[in-house]
């Protein structure tokens, strides 16, 4: 599984990708803006992706609120 962010900074990580071999069912997080950047025009593309398919696409922006996440992952490689 792979989660990308398309950040806006470039100080930010771009990728991270977790080595799931069909054993994770969910894959829960929370996702928003860190109160650095709250009075930013910040924005940042969140896609979560598992066996090459996209699951979860989401732009995040300054003054949301955290949106929590559970996505089905069973079997996921």
């Amino acid at each position: 599984m792979t989660v990308y962010s398309t950040p806006s900074e470039k100080n930010a990580w771009e990728y991270v990708e977790y080595l799931l071999n069909g054993n994770m069912k969910k894959f829960k997080a929370t996702l928003g803006v860190t109160d650095e950047y709250k009075d930013t025009n910040a924005i940042a593309r969140v896609t979560i992706s598992a066996d090459g398919k996209d699951i979860y696409s989401e732009e995040i922006t300054p003054g949301n609120f955290p949106k929590a996440l559970n996505l089905d992952i069973n079997n996921a490689l």
